[in-house]
């Protein structure tokens, strides 16, 4: 309801905090720790903001973005308790679940978390994966009766009572037939994860990578530059001439890092690495 708390865990996508703030509900923070250069959820802080708050909904964003991060299924359960102890809905965006690397699986939240069956939406969509955003299509699965019943409701109150029929079919399609293209990404990005982490140790060593284990994005440390948030972004903007996404869209407190997009051409990443090298060094020269 209007006034009600939703937690987040900043840094996070910008538009959870656009979202709640233009449904006049109160924005609750419990920030993500980064130790030695691995984000892992605040347990302590989520447990005491939950209560504190009266937090009503939990907005998961699982695989993290921008921070990379595939929640392993212990840590869902264990979020999953607080938020069963203390009576907290759960919409759990897993929009990049398609891409979480090998070695770190992605967990639905509601295999890990079956009790919450009742109290859960899950968000998935083809539209990262596939490239189909312009096509308007996504998946909600609404596991309970009566939260499905309300949610069809708001949507048929909205006026919106037919999907993009094609964006249907070519959410079938991709389903259906996209499974070896979808292979194919996965490496490619793999291999530009590996072609961006070699060129920061070797031409950039200022600049930190920190480890994503999924999404398409690289979530970049450019504290060791040792520029102002203002003036780090206008290195990149002005004299490296990109458009990357600045940390403090996603967090006020992260203002000294940069997403950077992997799911480009080789050719287009190592374009940018160059200029951003070329911007770096000709500050400092």
């Amino acid at each position: 309801k209007e006034g009600d708390s939703v937690l987040i865990q900043p840094p996070v996508y910008y538009p959870f905090f656009e979202v709640i703030r233009d449904n006049n509900r109160k924005i609750v923070e419990s920030p993500l720790l980064l130790t030695d250069g691995h984000y892992e959820i605040d347990f302590d802080d989520l447990e005491e903001k939950i209560a504190s708050q009266n937090v009503k909904l939990f907005l998961l964003c699982s695989p993290h973005n921008p921070v990379g991060r595939v929640w392993t299924k212990e840590e869902l359960q264990k979020l999953g308790e607080l938020c069963d102890r203390y009576h907290v809905f759960v919409v759990s965006d897993e929009i990049h679940c398609d891409f979480a690397f090998p070695e770190h699986p992605h967990t639905i939240f509601a295999k890990a978390c079956p009790q919450l069956e009742e109290k859960m939406i899950l968000c998935t969509a083809p539209s990262k994966t596939f490239n189909l955003a312009g096509l308007q299509v996504s998946n909600i699965w609404v596991p309970g009766k009566e939260v499905r019943d309300r949610f069809k409701a708001e949507i048929n109150a909205a006026g919106y009572s037919q999907l993009n029929a094609l964006g249907l079919i070519a959410c079938q399609a991709a389903y259906e037939n996209g499974g070896e293209w979808l292979e194919q990404c996965q490496a490619y990005l793999r291999e530009n994860l590996k072609v961006l982490r070699s060129f920061l140790k070797e031409r950039l060593p200022k600049i930190r990578l920190i480890e994503p284990e999924g999404t398409y994005f690289a979530w970049l440390d450019c504290s060791g530059l040792g520029l102002s948030d203002t003036a780090l972004e206008n290195l990149i903007a002005h004299q490296a001439k990109l458009w990357l996404d600045g940390g403090s869209v996603f967090d006020k407190k992260s203002g000294q890092f940069e997403r950077i997009v992997l799911a480009c051409t080789k050719k287009t990443l190592l374009q940018a690495l160059t200029q951003l090298e070329a911007a770096c060094r000709g500050r400092n020269s």
